[in-house]
């Protein structure tokens, strides 16, 4: 019995700090909730407009960075396209040397 009282009298002062602290809250806002409220909507949206700008700059990057590696793939593919003329060129010729 004696853990069950310590534990109801727990959860009671822990209602009450919390009772205090929302009349606490309530009383000394230094705006009405209706002021607060159109702040945090002002917030929220600002907050959304700057993350849609981050957004856009990084999708751009993103972008950018695959146009570039598009670009390097097509380059290294006709490089290995010459260097496999060369090579086939080289064993071509040797072929006509051995015979």
């Amino acid at each position: 019995m004696k853990g069950e009282s310590r534990f109801a009298f727990g959860l009671l002062m822990f209602l009450a700090g919390l009772a205090a602290g929302a009349l606490a809250g309530v009383l000394f806002a230094p705006r009405s909730g209706r002021e607060t409220q159109k702040d945090l909507r002002g917030l929220a949206n600002e907050t959304g407009k700057r993350f849609g700008r981050i957004t856009e700059k990084t999708r751009e990057s993103l972008a950018g960075a695959a146009d570039q590696g598009k670009q390097w793939a097509n380059d290294a593919q006709e490089h290995l396209k010459s260097i496999g003329q060369a090579a086939s060129k080289v064993v071509d010729e040797g072929r006509e040397f051995t015979r």
